[in-house]
C-alpha cells in the first residue's frame, strides 16, 4: 500500500507540474515587402501529391484551406 501511495503522489505531482507548462513559442515566416496586390488569381494542381487512389487526403484539404484564407 505504501508503494501505491508513493506512485500516486508522484503521478499527481507530475500532473500538477505539467499543467504549469510554459506556453509554446509561435513562429511564422513573412515577407514584409511582398506585394499581394500584384497577385490576381491562383489555382491548384488537378491532382496534388498528397492525394492517392482518387481520394483527397486530409493534408490536401488542410493546405487548400490554409491557402484560401
Amino acid at each position: 500500500m505504501d508503494t501505491w501511495l508513493k506512485s500516486f503522489t508522484a503521478a499527481a505531482m507530475l500532473s500538477v507540474l505539467s499543467a504549469c507548462q510554459v506556453s509554446p513559442t509561435i513562429r511564422s515566416q513573412t515577407e514584409p515587402q511582398a506585394n499581394f496586390a500584384a497577385c490576381k488569381t491562383y489555382g491548384y494542381f488537378a491532382k496534388l501529391g498528397t492525394d492517392q487512389n482518387g481520394h483527397t487526403s486530409i493534408t490536401s484539404v488542410y493546405i487548400e484551406q490554409a491557402v484560401d484564407r
